[in-house]
């Protein structure tokens, strides 16, 4: 189960954010803070956006910010947003890439199982519960 890199960083993303409170961020705050492309950060805070995630606000003194509380923010909702086909094979998708198979196998409904236990997993934790050592974190971001 791999994650793209869109949505690993949406989530360093939101650990930065989150790490600065209710403190509004530019975007090239935020880029440089993860050492990440401006470009690339553009296109992963417009899906957060739209997920109601973060609020933008252009303009002077504009920026990104978190638009719920840490605590309100499901990992595993944040990875549903960011990754819309999240199969784990070809073959679990619907429509021309159906697999023959599809009627008597026995390998989707096990990895149907696995998706579904590792989106329970991270349904259980919050952006809060990714700021825990908070301090460490900020240790590390201001190096």
């Amino acid at each position: 189960m791999k994650l793209t890199h869109s949505t690993d960083l949406a989530l360093r993303a939101l650990m930065f954010l989150g790490l600065r409170g209710r403190e509004r961020c530019t975007l090239e705050e935020t880029a440089n803070g993860l050492a990440v492309s401006e470009n690339h950060l553009v296109k992963v805070v417009i899906r957060l956006s739209d997920g109601g995630y973060v609020r933008t606000v252009r303009g002077r003194g504009g920026g990104i910010e978190l638009a719920r509380a840490p605590q309100a923010i499901v990992i595993g909702d944040v990875i549903r947003q960011m990754e819309p086909d999240f199969n784990l094979v070809e073959c679990l998708q619907q429509g021309p890439h159906a697999c023959v198979l599809s009627p008597a196998c026995e390998l989707q409904p096990l990895l149907n199982k696995a998706m579904g236990a590792f989106l329970e997993v991270l349904d259980s934790k919050t952006l809060a519960d990714l700021l825990v050592r908070r301090r460490r974190l900020q240790a590390v971001l201001a190096a």
